[in-house]
Formats: C-alpha cells, sequence, structure tokens
C-alpha cells in the first residue's frame, strides 16, 4: 500500500509513490511548472495549469510504478507558501495564483502603514495589537497573503466582492481534489489573522476587521495530519484514482521539509538549501524577532512552533552563475563546481559576492537590495567567481545565524542540511567554517519536502507518529570547521557586513 505525496514548488511538482509497509520511495516523477512574470514585481501561475501538472504528475507514477488506484492508501501534499488565489462559490479561480515571489501587494494592507505614531514604518498601536495576537506582521514587500488579499479589496474591489474563500496553493489543490475549502494551521499562521499563542489556533476576527477584510472570506483551519476530505467522483476519474481516497491536509513547504529533514526534537535546527534557504527549529514556545525579521509559524508536530530565518536567495545564485557561463544548469555540475572551488585558496580569494537576487526577508526585510560581485580584478577566473557566491551564501546565512541562535536560546550542537544545494560538498565545508558549526547532509536532501509530507501522511492516516522521521531520515555525511578557516571566515564577513552598510542607500535610491 502506499501513499501519494506531492512536493509543489514554484517550477516543479515532485511527485513520490511512498511505500507504507517499509518507509521508502517506491517511485518518483517530476512535472515543470511555468511562472509568468507580466511585469516588475508581478509573479504568477495558472491555477489551470498546475492542477493539469498534478493529473500528469499522478499518471505518470501510476503507470510507471505500475500500481492499481486502490493500492493508494491516501494522497498529502506540501506546497509552495505564501500563495494566494480567490475562488468563487462554485470554486473558480477569479485570477492568477499571486505566487510567494509576487511584490504588487507592497505597502498593503494600507491600515498598518498609515496613522501616527510610527515605529519602523508601521502603525505603532496596530502592530502591538498584531504581533501581541498574532505573532507576526506582514512584511513591507507585499509578499504576505495579507497583503495580496488587501490588494486585492483595494485594487479590484469587483474580484474581492466574487471571492468566496481566499485559498492557497494547497487549498486550491484540496477543493479540486474534494470540494473542501480549508487551510494547514502553518499557512493559516502566516495570514498573521490568527491568534498564535496557543497552538490551537483560531481566525482573530479583531485582526480581521482592523485590516478591512470579511471573515467569512477566510476558509476553515486544519491541522497537517487531519483528513481534509475524500477524492471526489471527478477528482478520481481525472487524475486516475480510486473515488473516496483519503486527501490529508498537509502543510507548506518549510513545515514538510522541518520534518523530512530529520530535525523533530526541540531545539534541533536544520538549513534548507535551495532556491531560497532558510533555517528552522521546532520550538515549545513563540518567539519573535521583528527587526531581524525571524518569528515562528505552527509546525505540523503538534503544540510545537518552528522558529524561522528565511532568505530569498540559497543556491539560486549558483544556478545563476552556471547558467549564464554554460545556458543550463546539469546534473554533473555538482561535481564541476566542487573541483572549481578546489582550485581556489580562501586566503587569497578577495572576490566577496553579495547574495541579494530578489531582495531579501532575514535579517533585513528589505525589497530593494540586489546582488553584486565586488572587487573583481582581471586576473580572476570562473572559479573565483564560483567560489565567492558559495561564500556569499554562507555569510548572508551567518548574519541571519547570528540572531536566529540568540532568539532560539539554546546552544546549537549540529545543524541538518538538506535542499538541492547541499549536494555541492564545497557549500557544506564553508557553511560550517563560516557559521563555527558541524554540518549534517541527510540521506532526505533531494526530497526532504516530499518525505516530510509522506510523514506527515502516516501520522494522518495512524499509521505512525512522528518519531518515525528518526529512523527514514539519517545522516549521510559531515562537516566540521577548521578553527584556521573559521577564523578567516570571520575577518571576511566583517567586509560582507561594510559592504551592505556603505551601499544599502544606494539599492533603495536605484530600485526604490
Amino acid at each position: 500500500m502506499y501513499i501519494i505525496a506531492y512536493d509543489v514548488g514554484t517550477s516543479s511538482i515532485k511527485t513520490i509513490l511512498f511505500d507504507i509497509t517499509n518507509y521508502t520511495i517506491r517511485h518518483r516523477a517530476t512535472t515543470k511548472l511555468r511562472l509568468y512574470m507580466p511585469q516588475h514585481g508581478y509573479a504568477e501561475q495558472s491555477p489551470e495549469e498546475l492542477w493539469n501538472a498534478i493529473v500528469e504528475s499522478t499518471s505518470r507514477i501510476i503507470n510507471e510504478a505500475r500500481v492499481k488506484p486502490t493500492e493508494i492508501t491516501g494522497i498529502v501534499m506540501d506546497t509552495q507558501m505564501a500563495g494566494v488565489v480567490p475562488v468563487s462559490r462554485d470554486g473558480e479561480p477569479l485570477i492568477n495564483i499571486l505566487t510567494w515571489l509576487d511584490m504588487r501587494s507592497a505597502g498593503y494592507p494600507r491600515e498598518l502603514f498609515t496613522g501616527f505614531p510610527k515605529r519602523a514604518g508601521y502603525n505603532l498601536f496596530l502592530l502591538l495589537r498584531f504581533l501581541r495576537i498574532s505573532g507576526g506582521v506582514p512584511g513591507k514587500a507585499g509578499k504576505d497573503p495579507l497583503s495580496k488579499y488587501s490588494w486585492i479589496k483595494n485594487v479590484h474591489p469587483e474580484i474581492y466582492s466574487r471571492t468566496w474563500k481566499f485559498l492557497d496553493v494547497k487549498g486550491y489543490l484540496i477543493y479540486k481534489m474534494t470540494n473542501k475549502a480549508v487551510i494547514s494551521v502553518d499557512e493559516a499562521n502566516l495570514t498573521w489573522l490568527t491568534d498564535t499563542r496557543k497552538p490551537s489556533i483560531t481566525w482573530n476576527s479583531s485582526l480581521v476587521r482592523a485590516v478591512g477584510l470579511d471573515l467569512e472570506k477566510l476558509p476553515e483551519i486544519k491541522h497537517p495530519t487531519e483528513i481534509a476530505g475524500l477524492l471526489t467522483n471527478k477528482a478520481a476519474k481525472e487524475l486516475g484514482l480510486a473515488e473516496g481516497t483519503k486527501v490529508i491536509v498537509g502543510c507548506g513547504d518549510m513545515t514538510a521539509t522541518a520534518i523530512g529533514s530529520g530535525a523533530i526534537d526541540d531545539y534541533e535546527t536544520h538549513i534548507y538549501m535551495g532556491t531560497s534557504n532558510w533555517l528552522i527549529a521546532h520550538v515549545p514556545k513563540r518567539k519573535l524577532d521583528i527587526q531581524h525579521y525571524m518569528g515562528c509559524l505552527l509546525s505540523a508536530i503538534p503544540g510545537r512552533y518552528m522558529l524561522i530565518a528565511e532568505q530569498e536567495t540559497g543556491s539560486a545564485a549558483i544556478d545563476w552563475i552556471l547558467k549564464t557561463v554554460y545556458g543550463e544548469v546539469k546534473e554533473e555540475m555538482y561535481k564541476k563546481v566542487d573541483e572549481l572551488v578546489l582550485k581556489v585558496s580562501p586566503e587569497e580569494n578577495k572576490i566577496i559576492f553579495l547574495p541579494w537576487l530578489y531582495g531579501e526577508r532575514s535579517p533585513i526585510d528589505d525589497p530593494y537590495v540586489r546582488g553584486g560581485l565586488f572587487n573583481i580584478s582581471l586576473e580572476n577566473k570562473l572559479e573565483h567567481l564560483i567560489y565567492s557566491i558559495i561564500e556569499g551564501i554562507a555569510f548572508n546565512i551567518k548574519w541571519a545565524y547570528i540572531y536566529y541562535r540568540k532568539l532560539l536560546g539554546q546552544e546549537i550542537d549540529h545543524i541538518n542540511i538538506v535542499g538541492g544545494g547541499a549536494l555541492y560538498d564545497s557549500l557544506c565545508y564553508i557553511l560550517a567554517n563560516t557559521l563555527n558549526t558541524k554540518i549534517i547532509r541527510m540521506n532526505s536532501v533531494r526530497e526532504s519536502s516530499a518525505i516530510g509530507a509522506s510523514i506527515i501522511g502516516l501520522v494522518g492516516l495512524k499509521l505512525s507518529d512522528f518519531s518515525i522521521a528518526k529512523k527514514i531520515v539519517k545522516p549521510e555525511r559531515s562537516f566540521n570547521p577548521e578553527p584556521k578557516l573559521v577564523k578567516l571566515y570571520d575577518k571576511k564577513f566583517k567586509y560582507f557586513m561594510k559592504l551592505y552598510k556603505q551601499i544599502r542607500n544606494i539599492y533603495r535610491e536605484i530600485n526604490g
């Protein structure tokens, strides 16, 4: 018997057929997705194309693995977070999905950024109310769901009036499968319209009213391990699965990865290194550092929060240089990059890479910053550029790590690392020395989110508990810091910080 787990990202859907008898992946399939950027700050996806990709991916995995639809015990998803799609009463999308990258709603909701007195650009009294009740507040860049809700109401009131429910990416797919409008606790938390002072969260009507929205347009909140509903006859025919198959609520990609990284104990930290990157640990109590844009979302583990520091550009910066030079990124380039980095002496390299290719969230909420290669000379070669890019990614993580560790309030003995970028030995090694912390690459590197979703599915079907993660996800290789290099990278990091302070206002002037 099997679980089908979908990991729905921005560029692709990774689907795995998870064997619930021996906790292994029986088969896998990847289906590409298109991202539309019709103008500056816009980043959309077609709901119809997304559903068709789910159908295609399901068909492929069933046919290629040669399993019967009746052998599928449950369906579970983890998806890109902070996406928004308003749907009508009959469940039809009213616009394209506004993805997490979309920034057209910067400055919304206006209520949060107007009035007197102000603190850090926010209405002080409303800011304090949000922080006290929800534990967070939308950033100014417009990437949060609440910003998108408010933008739709104010800029497109006709769409708002026709909106039955605001769904996220996962919520839309669940509705297509079950005709149920739900949102998982982590995604609901991310709207900053819930009361998260206790792990059993609810929509907070006072916050909803304060930003001029209507409570009835928000879906029902459910825990990731709950059953959202059963596969309808229509959806079953399209997917080629059995009607009545259980659809588990699932969660956002961060939440699933936190399970699939194997770091499920309190305060145990993992780094995800993908297009973007983040630091996450499960914690028993809600924590917040608004100045450095770090806070908590509800975890898939009942009674636990996730302390999160997210950054916008991870190994996407490496992909950028590889595509620029070679025109594409191929599997064998992991080895090629590591070989190039080995040619460079850490002591001799003087280039500093600024990795903010799409703005930044933590430890600065700044949509204006951009990337750069500083101090290039004619004597530099490709290996120096690639080395500097990896080093710059590590410096940026260190910048967040300083505040993250302080907020966590615990010593960090090791960090589990997952995500495609973790396949670069050079990145793991430089990270270990930059953070002065042991980095452990896990065997779930490529499919940590889908494996995490599968574990959530197991718990939802009452076939296991979350401790199974430690048996499924295991260490693959450790990278230990060396005192000499730790000292060297500390010195280089200071130059990295000086550069940001010197040119941050120039970024605002150019990109504002």
